[in-house]
């Protein structure tokens, strides 16, 4: 029989996490290449860890939730919840909600703004395209 320790455990979830976060920086390098290297890689690291552990404390456990969370942060700006005007969204993220209705939630409010993932990406490749680079 196979026993894993506390420990072993702890271990193997800080390996898992740091794989993630790994895949998550190269992911957002691929996606938005300028804004990642205009921020730098060490600090776009630091900013995608501490996302990890927002979302992580708002509740969102699922891999999808967090990168969805990690990418609008990278996108819209650090602790963007906090911001003016953008308060609901710290409402939705704190409340008793399950992670797939606060995503969802969030995700539907977004896009009512305008602001989602594929439009932020879509406008700056036309922006690239029109500018030619």
């Amino acid at each position: 029989m196979l026993i894993i320790r506390a420990a072993q455990m702890k271990a193997l979830d800080e390996a898992a996490q740091e794989t993630f976060l790994d895949y998550m920086a190269g992911d957002i390098q691929r996606r938005w290449p300028d804004r990642f290297s205009a921020i730098g890689s060490n600090v776009s690291a630091a900013r995608i860890s501490a996302s990890y552990r927002r979302a992580k404390g708002y509740g969102l456990r699922k891999k999808p939730h967090v990168a969805w969370f990690i990418f609008m942060d990278f996108l819209l700006g650090a602790e963007y919840e906090r911001f003016p005007g953008l308060e609901w969204a710290a409402r939705i993220l704190q409340s008793e909600l399950t992670a797939d209705t606060k995503v969802h939630r969030l995700t539907r409010r977004f896009d009512k703004a305008g602001i989602s993932i594929d439009r932020i990406a879509r406008t700056q490749a036309r922006a690239r395209i029109n500018h030619g680079e």
